[in-house]
């Protein structure tokens, strides 16, 4: 008996038709749910099982270490300054910048700086906001993706690999003190909006809302504001003006409180020069491609099979306009691979969006469970996979070393609070946590020395009059203290420091100095 033919789901649903009671996502096909529920159980519980597994190991070590006591990277101590001015009454943007600068915007500061004069504690409270904010972009995604396609495997599906691949990227960012994550549910909470309901004008401007607050909490975020502006304008341009109202109204709220509670030199705290090179395009995009080849080649294959005008075509522009942003921002010094946070979410969504796409290809050879169950694991797994195993060695290592780096931690702060005056930090949160006024960034004053903004003699003078009671530098097998240049810091600085002062500590970790006369 013939089998019968299999049709590849449709798409029946535009954004500019009025959704009935019987079709409640967007461009979701009846047929697409079918072709999903018809098919055998187990490779789906297989292949969530396995995403679960992954996902566990991709972000347990950032969630078992979020109450350790010592700085996961120079972002907590910078924000932790920022958070405490808030949580003190005070104006982030009081002052136009000289040594330091707040370039980012003030949403973050304020969310963590409110619930810390609950807590008392702004790194932690940083910390915890950031992992809930992880939380709330899984599931918003995975809401995201069922409206999308009327199908709750789908939603399961989006929502793992969310987990898998910011896991994979770079996991520090959950449940560090940093705003991206939080910026991003926001953002995500956007999406929603839209997809819940692109006719409805409460629902654009809600969406339009939530995106402003994401751009306010981090400017960079702006790969689905784009995505939505574009679908909008393709599909109706009496709902694109308003929700470009709502977004507009809310930023000129957002823009007027920021002057009236932070201070008028927000701009100004924004414009921090930076360098931008070929070396630093390189090591970030040469790893992300490294990593998520496979699915990079998947959704572009995707992304060609749809129509731009559909509704699922806000993914088109969100991949295009994700992956065009993340390798802009590549180039600059101090970016990171977090930057591609928004490229992996859209991504999964991808995944999620073309399931259908893989049922129909298992259906279409004799051994259909075992095609569909390696589908469904293996074309987004496959770079995560391949270093898999030294990444479970360096985050075992890392735990196991977790009770001396406290205990560093705390001997470093302790040395710098028992000294007098002034300090610079290497690690931000060491001078924070001794009391210490932030009155220098290192990575900030670099930046204004190489883009030509500041003079490099008047942070050597700073040395030369022993204006820093304690200077604490990053020390290992690729931060020697030694006269060369160094992340952060110049020759010409660290063979001037090396000439004024004087080490008086040191661990695995730190090298803290003072005047030597």
């Amino acid at each position: 008996m013939a089998k019968p033919k299999v049709r590849m789901p449709v798409q029946t649903l535009r954004v500019d038709e009025r959704p009935g009671a019987a079709a409640s996502s967007l461009d979701a096909s009846p047929a697409a749910s079918e072709v999903l529920a018809r098919t055998a159980a187990a490779p789906w519980w297989i292949a969530f099982s396995f995403l679960a597994v992954l996902g566990l190991v991709m972000v347990w070590l950032p969630i078992s270490r979020i109450s350790a006591h010592y700085e996961i990277n120079y972002n907590e101590g910078w924000n932790a300054y920022q958070q405490q001015v808030v949580a003190d009454g005070g104006r982030v943007y009081g002052q136009a910048p000289v040594y330091e600068y707040a370039n980012y915007p003030p949403v973050s500061f304020h969310v963590v700086g409110w619930l810390a004069r609950l807590t008392h504690d702004v790194n932690g409270t940083g910390r915890w906001v950031s992992l809930l904010a992880f939380l709330a972009l899984v599931a918003l995604t995975g809401l995201a993706v069922e409206r999308l396609t009327g199908s709750l495997r789908c939603a399961v599906f989006s929502a793992l690999w969310v987990v898998v691949l910011i896991g994979a990227l770079k996991s520090e960012r959950i449940g560090m003190n940093d705003p991206h994550l939080l910026g991003m549910a926001f953002v995500a909470f956007g999406v929603y909006a839209y997809v819940r309901a692109p006719e409805s004008p409460l629902w654009l401007r809600i969406s339009a809302v939530a995106f402003v607050a994401g751009i306010f909490t981090k400017q960079s975020l702006l790969a689905f504001p784009l995505a939505v502006s574009i679908q909008l304008l393709l599909a109706s341009r009496k709902h694109l003006v308003t929700w470009i109202v709502a977004g507009a109204a809310a930023a000129a709220v957002l823009l007027g409180l920021t002057f009236a509670l932070d201070g008028p030199h927000l701009l100004e705290h924004l414009a921090l020069p930076r360098v931008y090179s070929y070396a630093f395009f390189l090591s970030n995009i040469v790893w992300y491609l490294l990593m998520f080849q496979a699915a990079i080649v998947a959704c572009l294959v995707w992304c060609f099979r749809y129509k731009p005008g559909s509704a699922a075509g806000l993914l088109v522009w969100g991949f295009a306009a994700a992956n065009a942003l993340a390798f802009w921002f590549s180039a600059g010094a101090g970016t990171d691979l977090n930057h591609f946070f928004d490229s992996a979410v859209v991504m999964s969504m991808i995944g999620g969006v073309a399931l259908p796409y893989a049922v129909w290809a298992s259906e279409k050879v004799r051994f259909r469970s075992a095609l569909l169950t390696i589908l469904l694991t293996v074309p987004f797994s496959i770079g995560v996979l391949t270093m898999l195993a030294p990444r479970v060695q360096e985050d075992l290592g890392t735990s196991r070393s977790i009770p001396r780096l406290e205990q560093e931690f705390a001997a470093a702060v302790q040395f710098v609070k028992s000294q007098p005056g002034p300090a610079l930090c290497e690690h931000l949160l060491v001078c924070f946590e001794a009391g210490k006024p932030e009155d220098y960034d290192p990575f900030q004053m670099d930046q204004l020395v190489k883009t030509g903004k500041l003079a490099e003699t008047s942070i050597l003078k700073m040395l030369d009059d022993r204006h820093f009671s304690t200077i604490q530098l990053l020390m290992d097998e690729n931060h020697p203290l030694a006269p060369v240049e160094r992340p952060g810091f110049s020759q010409a600085f660290m063979t001037k420091l090396l000439s004024d002062y004087k080490l008086a500590m040191r661990t695995s970790t730190y090298a803290i100095l003072v005047p030597n006369r």
